[in-house]
């Protein structure tokens, strides 16, 4: 890890939990092109890369983590780094994309909103626990 901290203004945090990142990227089949949700320091980037017939797409709004994401493309050549707004994002111009991010709460039910419109092939999210709960209840 870095010395970069989490910038609470847009509901940034850092999921670092190896195993949970492994079961995260596990969900995607290998082959699809991905596109990453709040790439910032490429944690999940780098288990999404490790499989070369992938090809990612990392978006991150926030230019610090830019070059952390630009090392990790210095030796997987099957990731594009994408500095921008999740909100403003057109995700049709991909094909049939798998979506999947550790996504900040407030923008969850607006994002789900944009997905549900967007042509993907499956989507993998973690939220918030009071996002789920209000989700599920």
């Amino acid at each position: 890890m870095n010395n970069q901290t989490p910038d609470t203004n847009i509901g940034q945090h850092f999921l670092i939990n190896d195993q949970i990142l492994e079961l995260i990227a596990s969900q995607i089949p290998h082959g699809g092109q991905v596109i990453e949700i709040g790439a910032g320091m490429g944690q999940l980037t780098n288990k999404l890369v490790s499989h070369p017939d992938n090809k990612v797409i990392a978006l991150e709004i926030d230019p610090r983590f830019e070059t952390y994401l630009s090392q990790i493309q210095q030796t997987h050549s099957n990731l594009e780094i994408i500095i921008g707004n999740a909100l403003k994002f057109n995700y049709n111009n991909f094909d049939h994309p798998w979506l999947i991010g550790n996504i900040p709460y407030h923008i969850t039910e607006p994002l789900l909103h944009k997905f549900i419109k967007a042509k993907v092939q499956g989507i993998v999210l973690l939220v918030g626990d009071s996002f789920a709960q209000e989700a599920t209840a």
